[in-house]
């Protein structure tokens, strides 16, 4: 602590920073030229603030004349780039994607100037798509405060909102993570009237909490979900009982489109109007309730189901279901067996893109493809596309089953076991008979990928030479494309010979493709290196041979 030089006094007056003169007169020269000091610092601090106060307007001024986006462009014309912006950006995540796909491009925006912050921040539009990450580790009172600004801003348009979660509410947070979590989740709930695409990857401990506001109004048009983690779905309790279950408060959305993964049907079912889904997907439901949604979504043009074993749920109807609007349809079929009883009480018309995989079916079925034949039969729809994937039957019932679908384009049977008695079948056919009706006259893809039960020679006779100079070509199949999945590694898999090797070159490219299932490389190019390496190893071999017996 310095002192005065004249009075040598170290004592202070409150809020001072220099010793008091003990002089009555209080004129110390040396105190008084402190004092003028020390006001010309303030005055110059006083002075500096004021400038630097003019720095920020200054900044935004400059902006402002210097960027041509801002200075040509009204804030509607802005306004509208940005959501052009935010838009293209706004990629696709996947339900196991791990990142954090907040989406910060707003924000990205808002930090160039204040003037692009203010149109960001007066655009509801550039905040109606959400993604949260409701993350345990991650979760603090700053981002749930971000949350609850960003549905803010979006004021009334309707919310594309994505939720992804790792966290098990019942057993796996602590207390505060839980609350943290909860309170994003009744931030969501208070805007549900404005759900419009709603996509959820998370336990079923967070998806029955979104319940939303109990306001009575849905708009919600797309509803994709996928249960997540160790826990249990109660599918034997009622719904409207069900913890585990999604069911909003005083609404029943009739959605459009619906996707459910890892959720059986009965978790959904009461909780969502069927009436007005036109595109399904659900992984997990019985036959009977399979049935079910038939019936209850009369709408449906496009339907993707995967049907569990066992008899649980909804009753089979005593009569057909017959629904006219459905076009496009794959099943998955966990059980072979559980194929006739679903397909004798359907009938599709309109149908004309089918896909049926009986996985995990290890035994041949012929009561499988007798009923998928008589379901296309008393259907008498004009199917384009056909697919059958893990059916182990005798290639007589495939080619029975495919004399029934005169407009088929387009052929794929996977682990399904081919034989040259069907691709001989196909090639014999290839022209048109002087009588009698032509077996598949519209194909023109065939894919099919098994264990090689089947030569390369009857491979090769799939595809005729037509003579460029033949006039009447409509007599031929109108073949475009043909891919054969091979299994490298498998011990009977052999490579194409030379001969079908020299015919598939002919052809056009990429008309006949073999590829390896596993791996995706070219095996007409491998078979072609085998070939080359053992004709090199003869050659040497040879060689050696003759220099032997010149010695």
């Amino acid at each position: 602590m310095s002192a005065c030089v004249l009075c040598s006094t170290t004592s202070r007056k409150a809020g001072e920073d220099m010793p008091s003169c003990p002089r009555e007169t209080n004129s110390c020269t040396l105190c008084v030229k402190l004092k003028d000091l020390r006001k010309e610092i303030a005055a110059a601090k006083a002075h500096l603030a004021e400038l630097l106060s003019r720095v920020q307007p200054l900044h935004s001024a400059l902006n402002h004349a210097h960027d041509p986006f801002e200075n040509r462009l009204p804030p509607e014309v802005a306004s509208r780039i940005f959501m052009f912006y935010v838009k293209s950006s706004n990629g696709y995540h996947g339900e196991y994607d791990t990142r954090d796909h907040f989406q910060y491009l707003p924000f990205t925006l808002g930090a160039v100037c204040k003037r692009w912050r203010d149109i960001a921040w007066a655009t509801p539009t550039l905040w109606t798509t959400v993604n949260l990450r409701l993350d345990p580790d991650r979760m603090t009172p700053e981002r749930s405060q971000l949350s609850r600004d960003w549905l803010e801003r979006s004021r009334s348009l309707p919310l594309t909102l994505t939720i992804r979660s790792p966290a098990f509410l019942s057993t796996k947070v602590s207390p505060r993570e839980r609350d943290s979590i909860l309170s994003i989740i009744d931030a969501i709930n208070n805007h549900s009237s404005r759900w419009f695409h709603l996509t959820i990857h998370a336990p079923y401990s967070v998806i029955s909490r979104l319940r939303g506001d109990g306001s009575g109004t849905t708009i919600l048009d797309r509803l994709e979900m996928t249960g997540r983690g160790e826990e249990v779905v109660d599918t034997d309790s009622d719904t409207t009982d069900n913890p585990n279950s999604f069911l909003m408060t005083g609404a029943v959305p009739a959605p459009t489109q619906v996707s459910i993964r890892g959720l059986r049907f009965r978790a959904v079912d009461s909780g969502l109007d069927w009436s007005n889904v036109v595109d399904v997907e659900i992984m997990g439901l019985f036959v009977g309730e399979s049935l079910r949604l038939l019936r209850e979504a009369t709408r449906l043009v496009s339907c993707k189901l995967r049907v569990l074993p066992g008899r649980y749920g909804h009753t089979a109807p005593q009569h057909e279901i017959c629904h006219r609007n459905i076009k496009t349809f794959d099943i998955v079929f966990s059980s072979a067996p559980r194929m006739t009883s679903f397909f004798s009480k359907i009938n599709l018309p309109a149908l004309n893109f089918f896909e049926c995989d009986a996985r995990k079916s290890s035994q041949g079925n012929h009561h499988s493809i007798a009923a998928i034949a008589a379901f296309i039969q008393r259907s008498a729809c004009l199917l384009k596309h056909l697919e059958l994937g893990e059916l182990s039957v005798p290639n007589v019932d495939i080619i029975q089953l495919l004399r029934l679908t005169p407009k088929l384009e387009s052929l794929h049977l996977f682990d399904v076991n081919i034989t040259d008695e069907l691709l001989d079948f196909i090639a014999e056919t290839n022209i048109a008979p002087v009588e009698g009706d032509r077996f598949l006259p519209c194909l023109k893809s065939f894919f099919f990928s098994s264990p090689q039960t089947y030569s390369w020679t009857s491979v090769r006779h799939l595809i005729p030479l037509i003579p460029p100079a033949l006039e009447d070509r409509e007599t031929f199949r109108p073949w475009e494309e043909i891919e054969v999945g091979v299994r490298a590694g498998d011990a009977e898999t052999t490579f194409i010979d030379e001969v079908t090797i020299a015919y598939i070159d002919t052809l056009d490219k990429e008309k006949l493709r073999v590829v390896d299932v596993f791996g995706g490389d070219d095996f007409v190019q491998a078979s072609r290196s085998y070939h080359n390496r053992r004709r090199k190893e003869q050659r040497e071999v040879k060689g050696s041979l003759l220099g032997g017996g010149e010695g």
